[in-house]
């Protein structure tokens, strides 16, 4: 009986006007980032390689050691093209030099103007959006739609277990997501490694298929609050309201406001004051480097006039002590 609920659900789901729009518009969408963030991988690992072989050059061609100015260049990661990260927000290139202390503020502008557009447009941004929106519109109305059309007292009829009722419209809508889900990330695989060329190691692959679980994961927990709100509303209409409302919270605020509730339970200070915070701990400390430095000069002046005194001393006593030569 399970079976046949599953397999009622995935026929009537699968040939519905809204799973298959969404899912196309899903693919798509992730295709157009794959594309741009292979692209812009491409041109980071350009850029990359070019400034290695120019600090070899300098390395080279220095004549003395103390003049050189080595730098710190931070690798791209070719996993940046599913997720961005912070590897958008930090330097690439950090100059090394005597004295200052690197830090990392701000990153470099992308030279692709896609990026500049959709600065946080990647693979897990479409599915933690799309895909999701997708979820609730195919589960919104699977049990209060049921209701108000009078197929589910006909099922209950058979003396079917309501158990068995969402467990069958749970697997089958995990089933249905599934499709997009893998499809996307085959042709991203595609596109990766057959068109632009770029291989993973063995870590990496293992750590994409923990992004394929968890955006699974993420969908079972969509299909399970849809199911939840869709069996304690009285209709589909109300239901849609508050799927939406949910997924505005959870997808759109949410992310947003987590640095906001962060700075609302701890102080954090604004860049003005760490700046600020950052340069008296420094003239604090090129007052005490000073002081030390005199004072270690003073002690080496006194050192040093006490060794010339007793290079002197010698020198007397050595003559006053030898005998007077008889011509």
């Amino acid at each position: 009986m399970t079976g046949s609920l599953i397999k009622k659900e995935i026929l009537t789901k699968i040939l519905d006007f809204r799973f298959v729009v969404s899912s196309v518009i899903a693919i798509v969408l992730v295709v157009f980032s794959v594309v741009i963030l292979s692209g812009n991988y491409k041109k980071e690992v350009d850029i990359y390689e070019t400034a290695l072989k120019d600090d070899k050059k300098d390395l080279e061609d220095v004549k003395t050691f103390s003049l050189y100015k080595p730098k710190i260049h931070y690798p791209p990661n070719p996993l940046s093209i599913f997720n961005n990260g912070i590897t958008g927000k930090i330097n690439r290139t950090i100059p090394i030099k005597y004295g200052w202390i690197p830090r990392q503020t701000t990153g470099t502008e992308s030279e692709n103007p896609f990026l500049k557009i959709f600065r946080h447009f990647d693979l897990t941004t479409v599915f933690q959006i799309v895909l999701s929106l997708l979820a609730l519109l195919l589960i919104y109305d699977a049990i209060c739609g049921e209701r108000e059309e009078g197929t589910l007292g006909l099922i209950l009829s058979y003396k079917v277990k309501k158990s068995r009722i969402l467990f069958s419209k749970l697997v089958s809508g995990i089933l249905l997501l599934s499709v997009p889900v893998l499809l996307s990330f085959i042709f991203s695989l595609l596109i990766i490694t057959m068109i632009f060329g770029i291989g993973f190691s063995a870590f990496e692959w293992i750590r994409i298929g923990l992004i394929v679980l968890s955006t699974l994961l993420f969908l079972v927990f969509m299909i399970s609050t849809g199911l939840l709100i869709s069996s304690l509303v009285p209709n589909s209409s109300v239901s849609l309201l508050l799927s939406t409302c949910l997924w505005v919270i959870l997808c759109v605020l949410q992310p947003n406001l987590n640095s906001f509730i962060a700075s609302s339970v701890i102080d954090l200070p604004s860049n003005d004051k760490i700046e600020a915070a950052y340069g008296e701990l420094w003239n604090e400390f090129s007052e005490r480097y000073e002081e030390h430095t005199k004072q270690i000069e003073k002690k080496y002046l006194q050192a040093h006039w006490l060794e010339v005194s007793g290079i002197v001393l010698m020198a007397i006593m050595q003559f006053l002590t030898e005998p007077l030569p008889f011509y």
